[in-house]
This record gives structure tokens, C-alpha cells and sequence, in this order.
């Protein structure tokens, strides 16, 4: 669960999305909201254990998965 709120951009080969996510999201919110877009951006979530795992969808010189924190609330650890 998320303990402050969080701003956070994915990217893959294919395009990019920004998320916000308030304080108390659970990790299957998390990883819901980036597949619901995983075709516009080539990537994939998944809850690996408790983690949030982050995968490309594409092959190659085409699988990229970069994430940045663009804001977070005091007391994060995103």
C-alpha cells in the first residue's frame, strides 16, 4: 500500500502515461491501472510477491521499461 501520494510516469517502446495514485492505493490498483494501458505504452505489470514488477512487451532493442517518479507525497518510498 501506498503510504503518500505518488505521481509516476511508465514508459516503453510504444508511448508513455502518467499515473497518480493517491495515498492508500494497493499494488493490485497499481498494477491494474498501468495494464489497463499496457498496449499504448508496451509494458506490463505484475504483483511479484508483493513487489511491483515491471515488464516490457516488446522484443529486443524494442523492450524498454523506464519509469520516473515525477512527485511524492512526504513519508513515500515508491
Amino acid at each position: 500500500m501506498l503510504t503518500a501520494d505518488l505521481v509516476v510516469k511508465v514508459a516503453g517502446s510504444t508511448g508513455a502515461e502518467v499515473f497518480t495514485f493517491e495515498s492508500g492505493a494497493t499494488l493490485t490498483q497499481v498494477v491494474s491501472a498501468i495494464n489497463l494501458v499496457s498496449d499504448a505504452t508496451s509494458v506490463e505489470a505484475a504483483d511479484n510477491g508483493g513487489v511491483l514488477e515491471l515488464r516490457s512487451t516488446g522484443y529486443g532493442s524494442a523492450s524498454i521499461v523506464d519509469t520516473e517518479v515525477l512527485e511524492e507525497g512526504l513519508g513515500g518510498g515508491f
